[in-house]
């Protein structure tokens, strides 16, 4: 089977047409439909040739089948998919080169999130549809939504940000342990690497550097402490500011305000 390298740019509203889950064995249909395919494989195997490009999909696997582009299928599969048909404006593009966050781009083949479980998501749509439970919009803000979930996975995926890696790892225990005192020390010791080795792979994930990040996510929970109304030296302690003076410059300095200026925002007395 072919590499795959055919991605596509999705834009505006979707409009579903159809959508269900079927289990059989044969094979694909020859087809030139005017709707993009979404097929996420549950069990068994489905092959595809789309245009001159043979594909085998397993389970964890989807397909994107776009419209009016001929696809058939390649041998006789036995097989559990679910599939929505659905309307959208789309154009083809060269596989992109950095992460567009707030764009649908997806290739014509790829990986479901392993952290996400979008089979329960999708037969809870197709349920949802066939009770008639689901409107129109409803269905087609949670297939733009699924979409988004694929795009974003499967870009990370392209610019070697797998999820669960160790940049990943580091980001998600800074923001568990925000609160304590997160040295060199303490992130060498968990992660058996050096400080300088650690911060070079969080960098090329996340173009900063780990103190920065840890500084970042600080100020947003005490920003989330402050508007609740607790204390700003309280606030100060609970993110993990040994230095009082340091956090307010901290705060000013990322988000442009005073904590006192932000409370008296939030809490205007009579």
């Amino acid at each position: 089977m072919k590499k795959n390298t055919d991605w596509y740019q999705l834009e505006g509203e979707p409009s579903v047409e159809t959508m269900g889950r079927i289990a059989a064995s044969n094979v694909h249909p020859a087809r030139n439909v005017a709707f993009w395919v979404l097929g996420i494989v549950h069990a068994g195997r489905r092959t595809i040739q789309i245009g001159d490009r043979r594909f085998a999909f397993t389970p964890g696997d989807y397909f994107l089948l776009p419209p009016f582009i001929e696809h058939n299928g390649v041998e006789t599969d036995t097989h559990e998919v679910f599939f929505v048909h659905f309307h959208m404006a789309g154009k083809r593009l060269a596989p992109p080169s950095r992460l567009g966050k707030d764009q649908i781009l997806l290739p014509v083949s790829g990986q479901l999130p392993k952290d996400l479980d979008l089979f329960r998501f999708v037969d809870y749509l197709d349920k949802q549809s066939q009770l008639d439970y689901a409107g129109a919009h409803f269905l087609a803000a949670h297939v733009k939504a699924l979409l988004y979930q694929l795009s974003a996975f499967m870009q990370n995926k392209q610019m070697g940000y797998d999820r669960g890696s160790l940049a990943d790892e580091i980001f998600l225990f800074l923001s568990d342990r925000y609160g304590d005192q997160l040295g060199a020390a303490v992130l060498e010791k968990h992660f058996h690497l050096t400080y300088r080795q650690l911060n070079s792979i969080f960098h090329r994930r996340f173009q900063t550097t780990i103190r920065q990040k840890l500084i970042d996510i600080r100020i947003q929970h005490a920003f989330n402490l402050l508007v609740n109304g607790e204390s700003i030296a309280d606030v100060a302690a609970k993110t993990g500011f040994s230095d009082y003076f340091y956090f307010l410059k901290c705060f000013k300095r990322k988000l442009g305000i005073s904590p006192k200026w932000l409370q008296q925002k939030y809490f205007r007395t009579p």
